[in-house]
């Protein structure tokens, strides 16, 4: 019988091209084996955080009950009713000598309670700084796959053709991904902007009403005409955010929602004469405005949920995507 040792195992699959360059494989292997171990080490870690939890609850507990302890032996040392009452019945001694047992058993489960929580801060410390060695497993499992799928296409066989129209596919949904967060996150500015603008017309609103109504006088025609000028500013910083979602909107093909004031460089509320007329006609126009504030409100929210809608389709296809790619590169083994 010959001595000599076994022929080595291959650790891939019978689908690898026999040509895939073993250097590629070695890296792929010690990749997927990093990202297993970083597996196995957070469920270490969430496993030491529920350990810690209880161990922190048994010290507060046993340091508390030792201070009880502590406390009575006090009590029976000292000059106090609970000892002149002991001394009074004759068990003195014997209470002190059974406080102090209590004591000396209370302060042992308090050290062994201190010293299982250090045991598990070490323990939670050492994983925690494993895992830092290892959270780059899978960006290097990435790489390299993505070195086997380079050479793949590469050789220019059918799986490669297939990986190359799919990485197509995949950069264009990552483009219009980008384009559909751009979109969304003005959409939320520009909800916010509008939200702002039907603050301060509200409060012009009301300010305008009182000067009507009631006479405002010289403190209400001052208040009213401040808040004119913020709910002016307001609707300025609120139309300039509904333009840049429209922008953004084109992008992805979709509508932008129109503005909420008047023409550039007109006044929203122009005020020449303080009467009663004018009164009413601020008033009116402020009604005005507040209405195209709900309508532009209620179209921005419409918007953001069709972003939202467009943003899952988006990350359903990807998964998709990923899918087919995961199925054709592990037929070659990555």
């Amino acid at each position: 019988m010959s001595d000599a040792p076994p022929p080595p195992t291959t650790t891939t699959s019978p689908d690898v091209p026999a040509d895939v360059p073993a250097d590629l494989l070695t890296e792929l292997g010690a990749a997927r084996e990093q990202v297993a171990e970083g597996v196995r080490q957070e469920e270490r870690r969430r496993r030491a955080v529920r350990q810690l939890d209880a161990a922190l609850r048994r010290t507060e507990e046993t340091t508390a009950v030792l201070a009880a302890e502590t406390a009575d032996v006090a009590v029976l040392e000292g000059l106090s009713a609970g000892r002149l009452w002991s001394q009074l019945r004759g068990t003195r001694d014997d209470d002190l000598r059974r406080e102090r047992a209590e004591q000396q058993r209370a302060e042992v489960a308090a050290a062994r309670a201190l010293a299982d929580q250090r045991a598990v801060e070490a323990e939670l410390e050492a994983v925690r700084t494993r895992l830092d060695r290892l959270r780059g497993g899978p960006a290097r499992l990435e790489r390299a796959r993505v070195a086997v799928e380079q050479w793949l296409v590469e050789r220019g066989d059918e799986t490669g053709r297939a990986l190359a129209t799919l990485a197509e596919e995949v950069g264009t949904l990552q483009d219009r991904q980008r384009e559909l967060a751009e979109a969304a996150e003005a959409a939320g500015h520009a909800a916010g902007a509008l939200a702002h603008a039907h603050d301060r017309l509200d409060s012009a609103h009301g300010w305008s009403s009182y000067d009507t109504f009631f006479g405002g006088g010289m403190i209400g025609d001052a208040m009213k005409y401040n808040r004119l000028d913020d709910a002016q500013r307001a609707i300025v910083e609120a139309d300039a955010a509904l333009a840049h979602l429209a922008r953004e909107l084109a992008d992805v093909d979709r509508v932008g929602v129109g503005h909420i004031g008047v023409s550039p460089g007109q006044q929203v509320f122009d005020v020449f004469f303080d009467n009663i007329i004018s009164d009413w006609n601020v008033r009116r126009r402020i009604q005005d405005s507040l209405e195209r504030v709900r309508r532009g409100r209620h179209q921005v929210d419409e918007v953001r949920r069709d972003l939202d809608a467009a943003r899952r389709e988006a990350d359903a296809e990807l998964l998709g995507l990923a899918q087919r790619r995961d199925t054709l590169l592990g037929r070659a083994g990555a």
